[in-house]
């Protein structure tokens, strides 16, 4: 894992879904599952992106949060124009998929209909 980072220089990790964590530890990423990239700020109760393999997708936290928060979603946003946006879910879907990952959601869909 990459450490003591500027919040600046985070947005390559993300994009290379290299593990890293900021100076202040107030932003960081790592694999949650074999499956599953996850960007937090402040810690696991709040993932800001989530890239799951098996879709291919980046999936990003479209629930509000605060200033600071919205500072280090634009330092890690995973995307650069001309690229498909990540698709926006709620907190409880992408705090699940980081913990889970696709498969898993999708199985509980099927066999026990399960919504989020």
């Amino acid at each position: 894992m990459k450490k003591g980072l500027t919040n600046r220089e985070v947005r390559h990790f993300v994009q290379a879904k290299t593990p890293f964590q900021n100076h202040k530890g107030t932003i960081f990423g790592r694999w949650s599952t074999d499956d599953t990239f996850t960007v937090y700020s402040y810690g696991e109760h709040w993932p800001l992106f989530v890239y799951e393999r098996t879709t291919d997708k980046w999936y990003e936290n479209e629930d509000r949060y605060g200033v600071t928060t919205t500072r280090h979603r634009t330092h890690t946003h995973p995307h650069t124009s001309g690229e498909r946006a990540p698709v926006a879910v709620s907190l409880t879907f992408i705090k699940r998929l980081a913990m889970e990952g696709y498969p898993a959601i999708a199985r509980a869909r099927v066999v026990y209909g399960e919504t989020l």
